[in-house]
Parts: C-alpha cells; sequence; structure tokens
C-alpha cells in the first residue's frame, strides 16, 4: 500500500490542491484496493464529494480521467502484493478459474481497443522503421509479447533481434547500440533491474528506447522516447500478456504499411526460402 501512497506524494508535490481534491487523493492513498476497483461515483461517495470532483483530482495529476487513473493505481497496488497475496485477490470461486482469466483478457482488450493511441503506434513503428538495428528486450513470459514482434518484422526484412539471455549476452547488443538503433522493451508488472538498466544504457548511447508496458509512470517511462501502455492484470497471480501482444500486432501491421514493395519483396523472397528448405508440411 506504501507504494501507491509514496507515488501519489511524488505526484502532488508542487501542485496545490482544492480541500475536496485533496480529500478524493488521501482517500486513494490510504485505500488503494478500493480505489483500484471502485467507480467515480464509489470514490466519490467514500470521500464525500461529486463524482466530477474524483475526475478533477484525476485531472490535477496529469490524467485524463477517472478510468486512467485508476488503471494506474490498480498497476502500482497489485505490483505491492506478492504471488500469494494476489491469489488471496482472486479468492472468490463461485467463479471457474479459465472463465474469470478470459473474463478478465476481454475486459482488457476492451480497454485497449478505447485507449491504443493510432498516433503513438505509427510513431513507435516509425522508430522501428528508421533504425539500423533494433534490439527487442523481454524476459520470462513477456518474451510472448517480444518474440513475435522480432521474428515477424524481421521476416518484413526489417533488421531486428529478440534478446531475452540478459546478463553478457545483453551486454554485447548494447554496445552494438549506436544513435541510429532502437531498443523495444516489454515489461509488465514488477520492472526487473535488468531491463531498466539496458534502457538507460540505451538510451545513454543515443538510442531510441521504446517500450510496451502496463504503467504509464514506469521508471521506463522516463527513458522511453516512445510508449504503448496496456492492462497486463489477469484472472490469477500473473500477469496477462493478451493485452501486450495485441499492441505489438499492431506495430507489426504499422510496419507492414510503412514497408510497402519492400515488405512485399521481403515476404516473396521468405517464401520461396521456405520452398527451397522443404520447411512447410503438404496435408
Amino acid at each position: 500500500m506504501s507504494q501507491v501512497r509514496e507515488w501519489l506524494a511524488e505526484l502532488r508535490k508542487g501542485h496545490t490542491a482544492s480541500p475536496k481534491i485533496a480529500t478524493v487523493l488521501d482517500v486513494i492513498a490510504g485505500q488503494p484496493r478500493l480505489a483500484s476497483y471502485a467507480s467515480a461515483a464509489e470514490v466519490a461517495e467514500r470521500a464525500g464529494v461529486n463524482t466530477a470532483t474524483v475526475v478533477r483530482a484525476a485531472q490535477s495529476l496529469g490524467f485524463d480521467g477517472w478510468l486512467s487513473l485508476r488503471a494506474e493505481v490498480r498497476s502500482r497496488y497489485l505490483a505491492s502484493l506478492t504471488a500469494l497475496e494476489i491469489l488471496a485477490e482472486r479468492a472468490d470461486r463461485s467463479e471457474r478459474a479459465s472463465a474469470r482469466a478470459l473474463r478478465q483478457d476481454i475486459a482488457s482488450l476492451t480497454l485497449l481497443a478505447r485507449s491504443l493511441d493510432p498516433t503513438a503506434v505509427e510513431a513507435f513503428a516509425a522508430a522501428i522503421a528508421g533504425a539500423d538495428r533494433t534490439v527487442v528486450v523481454a524476459v520470462g513470459s513477456y518474451a510472448g509479447v517480444g518474440a513475435p514482434l522480432a521474428h515477424l518484422s524481421a521476416v518484413m526484412g526489417y533488421p531486428v533481434v529478440m534478446e531475452s539471455q540478459g546478463g553478457v549476452h545483453l551486454a554485447n547488443e548494447l554496445g552494438r547500440m549506436s544513435p541510429r538503433s532502437c531498443l523495444v522493451v516489454v515489461s509488465f508488472w514488477r520492472l526487473h533491474k535488468e531491463v531498466l538498466r539496458a534502457a538507460r544504457v540505451a538510451g545513454s548511447r543515443g538510442a531510441t528506447v521504446c517500450v510496451i508496458t502496463d504503467s504509464s509512470t514506469s521508471p521506463l517511462a522516463e527513458i522511453a522516447s516512445h510508449m504503448l501502455t496496456v492492462s497486463s492484470e489477469s484472472g490469477s497471480w500473473f500477469p496477462s500478456i493478451v493485452a501486450g501482444v495485441c499492441a505489438a500486432n499492431a506495430v507489426v501491421a504499422e510496419l507492414e504499411r510503412r514497408g510497402g514493395a519492400t515488405v512485399s519483396a521481403a515476404l516473396t523472397n521468405m517464401g520461396k526460402i521456405w520452398q527451397e528448405m522443404d520447411l512447410q508440411h503438404e496435408s
């Protein structure tokens, strides 16, 4: 809980809030679990204000409204819990685990459809398309987002590689970074120290840093030139990568559009290579 409180305190520095807005922010800081799931009306009732004041409180912190602030609060609240504590949050056994997982992923995709900015996707893709080489860093299950992004981009002829090993292998990739390069970081839930350091190293070498994450105020935001923020909430203890995959697919689709005839030629060439190597099973 202290993580949400400390984060809000940092955001509020240098800003003078009205007494009513201050009350709303105090409710969020003191009751992050409530704020993570409540409607604006529910928070307003708890704070003794009207719904419009809750919206203004969110806007005073730089968010466009209550839903975007709530998503950030929930992301930070869940990141402050252990895996077992998150399981306790999902303790309702009246719903089947599979149904709960599907319901949450559908909710995340619905939110993504409303919130993903096409202009941000285009800028993200442009950074990859304009780079002399792009390294996609994604560890653990996050590779489920990074791997298709790197693979499909490479198939279309873009110089994109995947890095999920870390350590010396990651250091070697960073050593080849230049101002013409691009680093794509995929990170949800708890940010790995090595991944954050890698982003900082790439940024210090002049490379463009692009991020797919679930927190708009992640430390990666201070480094990133382009960032896509998606929900990673799941129906269990682990972060869901479903919305992240969809965001990556949107980037790949934009790369295909930008590439035009060059991408078509690369795909034609790849088809020929598949035939030459007899890779595809004929049913």
